[in-house]
């Protein structure tokens, strides 16, 4: 009987793995934005720009697709003026963004679609200063959107390119960030 229950299990869970496998992608993005930081109980603002990575898994559904993403933002680091230090901070900030996002993707021509999208999920963000004067963890909330196109090479493989615009709020300070990116994706079938 035992035996029979883990054959069972096994070819239901092959047989509803590749059901599922038909709209399932995975895919690597790669991105430079521009990153502005403004603070609230210190009076400060960052400005950088820089490079992230993000990887992102999901479905698709032909005119649409859902997905969960990781995206790494590479350090910002910027001088500071605080008022209670006689001379300029250097302040680095390193976040790591977790996403759920959907996107709209209707066909233009049989290679060529377009990707409109929302996304949002949690931020996780490390501050520290050169001089050790200020380090700190936090975490917030992140929404935004994007308006790209999506390339088919053929039914396995996409790229993805456009623009993105987003916002992060923390308890006590705001980061957006504007800028473009190009991803690849891969769908199995």
């Amino acid at each position: 009987m035992k035996k029979f229950v883990i054959k069972g299990l096994l070819v239901s869970s092959l047989v509803a793995s590749g059901l599922m496998a038909d709209g399932v992608f995975i895919g690597i993005e790669g991105g430079f934005a521009k990153h502005t930081v403004s603070g609230d109980v210190v009076d400060f603002k960052i400005k950088d720009t820089k490079p992230n990575l993000g990887l992102k898994m999901g479905y698709d559904f032909d005119s649409f697709r859902v997905y969960g993403a990781y995206n790494y933002n590479f350090k910002m680091s910027d001088k500071v003026d605080l008022s209670d230090v006689e001379k300029d901070v250097s302040v680095n900030i390193k976040a790591h963004q977790f996403l759920l996002g959907s996107d709209f993707t209707p066909s233009l021509t049989n290679d060529f679609k377009l990707a409109l999208g929302i996304y949002s999920g949690l931020s996780l963000v490390k501050i520290d200063t050169k001089s050790d004067l200020f380090n700190d963890s936090t975490s917030g909330f992140v929404f935004g959107g994007k308006l790209g196109g999506i390339y088919s090479v053929d039914e396995n493989n996409q790229f993805e390119f456009g623009t993105k615009l987003g916002v992060t709020k923390f308890s006590d300070a705001d980061m957006s960030e504007m800028g473009l990116y190009l991803g690849y994706t891969y769908k199995f079938n």
